[in-house]
């Protein structure tokens, strides 16, 4: 099935053909510890402690959440509140480093797992979806009993503009990306499996399919890799308001969750890195690198040795991506690429014309125009009516508006009202 709605923005992909580079590690990390959806953890360290290289530093009994671990030896120096990417407040660990030493990790056997013990490994190494949110992974790989599990399919459209971390690691990487499938079938035990790429990614496309892997190759359009989206274009199958994709038999991971989990099993290494984009129109020196959590946009700037003139910088992508203060916010699991942007061309808001033309190009199927309104008038159970929570905050919608409505920013406060609105209701219903 063809996804016909969404929008074209300029791709911007310039860091595409730059391979892969390792950031040397900081002196000093700042390891927020919430970087995923859910529980934060809680610090297993205290400031003064010594450290090795991926020793597990913080956890939580919480079912969704994810231990976070250490990318090298060094010492705890305090304990403090931090700012992530996300925009939350929350604990974080400061860890000086005292080598650059790191484990030698020597190939493991993982084949004689059963399903239960490798979800467990995962769960163990901190691994969260590296595409979105950043939902635990373990928890992804359980679904209830009732929910079979037919699809697998594996995200590598990467359609935000500027963004070329995934597609280098397919090009890179593709072998122990494919490993990580393997892993996550014999969890699943899925009767199809397939690796889903924007068809602008034509030689990550190649690759993959020479190495034996089904792809689907995508039209370009933002959100093509929106989850439910995703889904609609693979299967035809549409997940239901309100619903999980599970609901409608497939699971969806991540090509660099994938990866995650072959690194884990395969060498025992915990999720303590990823490849982030560096990038931007401010930007002369993008760059696709590998750089442990912790590591503060500061210390990145400094390693590219830039200090230019920019107005604005994004955690993320341009679309979906969220501003940033300054420059001493450190990246986390879920941090994809940094943005540096020039002077942009603001443009004050306007009245809503009513052209529709928000809802032509929602994935979702929303009505943009009405639940801004909704939301600006603080009539917060109707939003409910008009399915608010199914948006996913892609910004199709602000970004075709002739009028500069800044829809998202409505949408995510609407969406944070409702929440609250459906908690109070199940506690008075609780106590009724």
């Amino acid at each position: 099935m063809v996804f016909s709605s969404g929008v074209h923005p300029a791709e911007n992909k310039i860091s595409q053909t730059m391979e892969t580079k390792s950031m040397p590690n900081p002196q000093q990390l700042i390891i927020p510890l919430l970087q995923h959806i859910g529980a934060p953890c809680e610090p297993t360290v205290k400031a003064g402690d010594e450290v090795k290289a991926w020793q597990k530093i913080a956890d939580s009994n919480a079912l969704i959440s994810a231990p976070i671990h250490t990318p090298f030896p060094g010492k705890i120096k305090a304990i403090k509140k931090s700012t992530t990417p996300t925009g939350a407040v929350c604990e974080a660990l400061v860890l000086e480093k005292t080598s650059d030493k790191k484990p030698s990790p020597k190939k493991k056997k993982y084949d004689s797992l059963e399903p239960k013990q490798l979800i467990e490994e995962i769960r163990n190494a901190g691994i969260v979806g590296m595409g979105g949110a950043g939902f635990p992974t373990h928890v992804k790989l359980s679904p209830p009993k009732d929910k079979e599990i037919d699809t697998l399919i594996l995200n590598g459209a990467e359609c935000e503009p500027y963004l070329t971390a995934d597609h280098r690691l397919m090009l890179e990487s593709p072998q122990e990306i494919l490993e990580g499938i393997k892993i996550i079938e014999k969890i699943l035990k899925p009767k199809k499996t397939l690796i889903a790429v924007e068809n602008n990614k034509l030689d990550a496309i190649d690759m993959l399919r020479g190495l034996g892997a089904e792809v689907l190759g995508l039209k370009t359009l933002y959100p093509q890799g929106a989850e439910k989206t995703l889904i609609k274009t693979a299967t035809g199958r549409t997940v239901p308001s309100g619903g999980l994709p599970m609901d409608v038999g497939v699971v969806v991971q991540n090509v660099a969750t994938a990866k995650a989990i072959h690194d884990a099993l395969a060498y025992g290494k915990p999720l303590v890195d990823r490849t982030v984009t560096v990038s931007g129109d401010a930007i002369e020196q993008p760059a696709n690198l590998t750089i442990p959590f912790g590591t503060t946009y500061s210390q990145i700037t400094d390693f590219l040795g830039f200090d230019g003139d920019y107005e604005k910088i994004i955690s993320g992508g341009p679309m979906m991506g969220i501003a940033q203060p300054h420059l001493d916010i450190p990246i986390i699991k879920t941090t994809s690429g940094i943005l540096f942007l020039g002077k942009q061309d603001e443009q004050e808001q306007k009245p809503c014309i009513r052209c529709a033309k928000c809802i032509e190009v929602c994935p979702q199927n929303l009505m943009p125009n009405v639940l801004y309104k909704l939301v600006d008038d603080v009539r917060t159970a109707e939003t409910l009516n008009y399915n608010l929570l199914d948006c996913v905050e892609c910004g199709c919608c602000a970004f075709t508006c002739p009028s500069k409505i800044d829809h998202v920013q409505y949408m995510k406060l609407g969406k944070k009202r409702a929440r609250k609105l459906i908690q109070k209701q199940k506690e008075e219903k609780k106590d009724a």
